[in-house]
């Protein structure tokens, strides 16, 4: 009875202790803020932690609920990124941004998603900005 309750329970949006993933038969505990990014692989997602990859049977869009409070952020359609683990970002061409982390990998967002990302990072439009110019009187 115990067991199916556990089994049962979600936790609320944006609070999830562990996340589990598997490699080579073996199952890892995650805390949130141990991930780096997670990248979507079908009905799998591939959690990456370091320069080490692990599977787990979940989607992005209820992660990216569950991981919300933590700082992680939808950059594309595939990719959920941990802003704590970033080194720097950079715009890379028009409405795409990519991102280094501190474990030296790079991550590139998408134009559909660059709103989102551009957001949550406060970066403003800086270039092909229109500016209204002022009526002679």
């Amino acid at each position: 009875m115990l067991g199916e309750a556990l089994r049962t329970r979600v936790a609320p949006p944006g609070h999830i202790e562990r996340l589990v993933g598997e490699r080579t038969g073996r199952f890892y505990l995650f805390s949130p803020i141990e991930i780096d990014y997670i990248e979507a692989d079908g009905n799998y997602v591939n959690i990456h932690a370091g320069c080490d990859k692990y599977m787990s049977r979940d989607s992005l869009t209820r992660l990216s609920i569950l991981l919300d409070g933590y700082g992680f952020v939808r950059i594309s359609r595939s990719v959920l990124l941990n802003l704590h683990r970033v080194a720097f970002g950079e715009r890379t061409s028009r409405g795409v941004l990519t991102f280094e982390l501190a474990s030296g990998v790079r991550v590139r967002s998408s134009t559909g998603y660059r709103l989102e990302a551009g957001a949550s990072l406060r970066i403003v439009r800086s270039r092909g900005s229109r500016r209204r110019r002022a009526l002679p009187a």
